[in-house]
């Protein structure tokens, strides 16, 4: 048999980590079928004149062919790329800038909702992130396809399942209703909801956590102070006065939300030193798979598991919202996912999620097939294991037919996606299986959500007040005793909290 996968031609870090999202076997082997480089050096050159095939991630490139889908929710810009063929070798060119998008934590403020049925206000990264893995597997595809051999990679879900569910509940203070009715609203779910808590009313009233740890729920941080730093010993003090809270009352903690989802690179170096197994930020990543951040020495050991960005109270920024259009975009929402075989994360508040209360969404959901439902812990847990390296061979038939094998275990809940085409997947168990041209897709996915489906970046203008504190990362939430001042800025921050007598 032959070796199958990827060949990385140098030190490639941004694209390893994408092989590694999708799935696929690679190793600096050059015996294996397609290379990826980020370099056209003379033994690239040499590969592709002997009829080798070669992704290359290039600074510049004159592109010859655009993709249908967009780099951004809401604007069209597609992806570009080249096709160049030497002889019976070819070489697929992508520009660096289109998978640098990949790093993107702009927090922007977008107008998302159903065409004159219900919109929301939200604030998330405006770059479609799974459209960045997309496309790098669709310029894979084209890579394989030109071997004749289909894209094999690791699926995106447990048990050949079509899309992952579950409900992020954010409770950013404590309410015993609200809490109350958010537990009833969520009991279809069981145990498999994701609970994060901001910990400073829970440290003020112990016994308030014993009914929800009674559920077997997943609770996780969301901080103890409400607040978002933008230096690492703030963000530091603030997560570790959480996760004190919450290991005194036997919670394990390993995932953590950041409050008002904002993502930055100290806020991540602080999520490194905690050893979080995965946070999630959808100013980083939504609707999307689960990544790992970058970083600018490196990447990230803990994964960032993307939600859907829209919360009811979201609608509230608008006028003459009705339950029954709020209640209509979940569902088309949860459908769309559903059909693109997107991970089906949805998030709220102890606040809000109850306003979803006879909406029949939940029961809707869990009765659809093909679906993996328990906690974002457990499906972060599982996806540790997806990127543990993997090792293929094949060996073709007189018949077209192409017989791919496994080295080493994989775990029984993982299959193997088969691809020509986009949007066409033929799933695999076990640790050999077969292919040929003629198989039927087990999943035909779709390509966007219905044009009903509004994404739509707002412009927001900040008065010089406002500017002036968000470059100060000033807040008049965490009491002068508790903040750090390392820095010139958060020395000032300090002084204007004495002034301002926060937390006296």
């Amino acid at each position: 048999m032959q070796p199958y996968g990827i060949h990385t031609v140098g030190d490639v870090p941004l694209l390893t980590d994408l092989l590694s999202e999708l799935g696929i076997a690679y190793a600096n082997q050059p015996v294996l079928p397609v290379w990826v480089t980020q370099t056209l050096n003379k033994d690239v050159m040499t590969h592709v004149q002997q009829g080798g095939v070669v992704v290359a991630v290039l600074p510049r490139i004159a592109p010859t062919h655009h993709t249908e889908y967009s780099v951004y929710h809401g604007s069209h810009v597609p992806f570009p790329y080249d096709i160049e063929r030497i002889g019976t070798g070819l070489i697929l060119k992508i520009s660096q800038e289109s998978l640098s998008y990949r790093a993107d934590h702009q927090r922007n403020w977008h107008k998302v909702g159903l065409q004159d049925r219900a919109y929301a206000l939200v604030p998330a990264t405006s770059v479609a992130k799974d459209r960045i893995l997309q496309f790098f597997a669709d310029m894979l595809r084209i890579a394989f396809a030109h071997l004749n051999l289909p894209l094999v990679h690791l699926w995106f879900f447990p048990h050949k399942a079509r899309t992952h569910f579950t409900i992020r509940v954010d409770a950013d203070w404590y309410d015993e209703q609200e809490w109350v009715s958010t537990r009833q609203f969520l009991a279809p779910l069981g145990s498999h909801a994701s609970w994060f808590l901001t910990c400073r009313d829970v440290a003020r009233q112990p016994d308030v956590l014993k009914p929800l740890i009674a559920t077997g729920v997943e609770i996780g941080s969301h901080s103890y102070y409400h607040y978002t730093f933008k230096d690492v010993a703030n963000n530091a003090t603030n997560i570790q006065m959480a996760d004190h809270v919450l290991r005194t009352h036997g919670i394990d903690v390993q995932s953590f939300v950041s409050p008002s989802a904002k993502w930055n690179p100290a806020l991540q170096q602080t999520i490194e030193q905690q050893t979080y197994l995965y946070s999630s930020e959808f100013n980083y990543a939504h609707d999307a798979y689960p990544l790992t951040p970058s970083l600018p020495r490196g990447t990230s050991a803990s994964l960032q598991v993307p939600v859907h960005p829209v919360c009811p109270i979201n609608f509230s920024k608008f006028p003459n919202q009705s339950s029954e259009g709020i209640h209509a975009y979940y569902r088309v929402v949860a459908r769309s996912l559903y059909d693109r075989g997107l991970p089906l994360h949805l998030y709220g508040h102890p606040s809000d999620l109850p306003l979803l209360e006879g909406s029949g969404l939940l029961e809707d959901i869990l009765s659809w097939p093909h679906l993996s439902v328990s906690t974002l812990r457990e499906y972060a847990s599982w996806w540790k294991m997806r990127l543990k390296p993997l090792t293929l061979s094949y060996e073709r038939s007189a018949d077209a037919t192409v017989r791919f094998a496994t080295e080493g275990s994989l775990d029984s809940s993982h299959s193997f996606a088969l691809s020509t085409k986009p949007y066409e997947v033929i799933l695999k168990d076990g640790s050999s299986f077969e292919w040929s041209p003629a198989s039927a897709p087990t999943y035909t996915l779709t390509a966007n959500f219905p044009s009903s489906f509004v994404f739509e970046p707002i412009h927001r203008s900040l008065n010089l007040r406002s500017k002036i504190g968000e470059w100060l990362d000033f807040e008049y939430i965490v009491p002068a005793a508790d903040y750090k001042a390392t820095t010139l800025k958060t020395g000032v921050n300090k002084i204007l909290k004495k002034i301002h007598r926060i937390g006296v």
